[in-house]
């Protein structure tokens, strides 16, 4: 079973090609935790790739947030507070590790990876594609009026929502 979970699909894709290179290599890392040893490394096999996946999840997050206020993405601050419950949610599992038996932990793992990475690309990050859609938009509305701007400003004045209206 996590082998399937971990598996990138291309509907995760937010179309933005750094950020989903970096989401692929998040699901690589943790499909490291699958990987196959003995019983006595399993543990310490888990919680090396849980180490590695919060120092490379603290990477992308700063990068996907940066993007994001680079973008001027208007839901910023409540999406780093996503990112930054992740963060203590990860280091919480992390803690929890010796006190969990083969079973309970590969459940577990697989569980809050799930939630951890496929949850949020798919319907946070998500939003961020959406957004950013929208964006482009509004962007390609306003350079094809631009040239009509002048002759037009004074019956229509621009707006971000409809790109013009009647003049009042």
């Amino acid at each position: 079973m996590p082998e399937r979970i971990l598996q990138w699909k291309e509907e995760y894709s937010i179309g933005e090609e750094e950020i989903d290179s970096q989401h692929k290599r998040l699901f690589e890392i943790a499909a490291g935790a699958f990987s196959i040893v003995s019983p006595s490394e399993r543990a310490a096999k888990v919680k090396e790739t849980i180490r590695r996946l919060v120092e490379y999840t603290r990477f992308h997050f700063d990068e996907e947030e940066r993007f994001m206020k680079e973008e001027l993405y208007p839901h910023l601050d409540t999406h780093k507070e996503l990112h930054e419950e992740i963060i203590i949610s990860m280091n919480a599992f992390m803690r929890r590790i010796p006190e969990m038996k083969i079973q309970e932990l590969e459940k577990e793992l697989a569980f809050s990876i799930q939630s951890w990475f496929i949850d949020h690309i798919t319907q946070k990050d998500k939003q961020i594609q959406a957004w950013l859609q929208k964006s482009v938009a509004l962007k390609d509305c306003w350079s094809g009026m631009r040239s009509m701007r002048l002759s037009m400003s004074r019956l229509m004045v621009p707006t971000k929502r409809f790109c013009w209206k009647p003049r009042r």
